[in-house]
């Protein structure tokens, strides 16, 4: 079984600016290997991660796109917890580039800022623990959610 606490680390990990960092994931018995961006790492330690794959049945971890994160999670906590108005400048921030930091800093303004990390926390851990379970890859749910998280969960059941 693997850690979802390891697991959520290394997929915090896999920044989109770094291209060529990747990890992957035993799916045959607990293992996560995780490939460092070659401008941070020597070939030897690349070299080491690729040979820890050698046995097993490996598959690399998720993107924030694949699992619908990024700015389809925005929209869904703006529709869930802003008005109607900020919903639409939430769009309209969202049809230009630089889209995150303008996002954040309008969640500010409006006093929403740690509701939106506490919902992109519980966002993130449910949506790893689903691609988990879709690969068949056994876990122990050992990543406590903090209690803003624990908050915006009970308001959604």
């Amino acid at each position: 079984m693997i850690s979802l606490r390891e697991f959520e680390a290394v997929f915090s990990m896999l920044a989109p600016w770094e291209s060529d960092a990747e990890a992957f994931v035993r799916t045959d018995a607990d293992g996560i290997v995780y490939v460092p961006n070659s401008m941070f790492a020597d070939t030897e330690e690349i070299d080491a991660a690729y040979d820890a794959m050698k046995e097993g049945s490996w598959i690399a971890f998720p993107d924030a796109s694949e699992l619908r994160l990024g700015h389809r999670m925005a929209l869904r906590f703006a529709r869930e917890f802003l008005s109607e108005e900020q919903c639409e400048r939430v769009v309209a921030i969202f049809s230009r580039r630089g889209a995150f930091r303008r996002f954040k800093d309008f969640l500010d303004e409006c006093g929403k800022l740690h509701e939106w990390y506490a919902y992109e926390e519980l966002t993130v851990l449910e949506a790893l623990k689903q691609w988990l379970k879709d690969n068949d890859i056994d876990y122990v749910d050992d990543r406590p959610l903090s209690e803003e998280a624990q908050r915006i969960a009970a308001l959604q059941r």
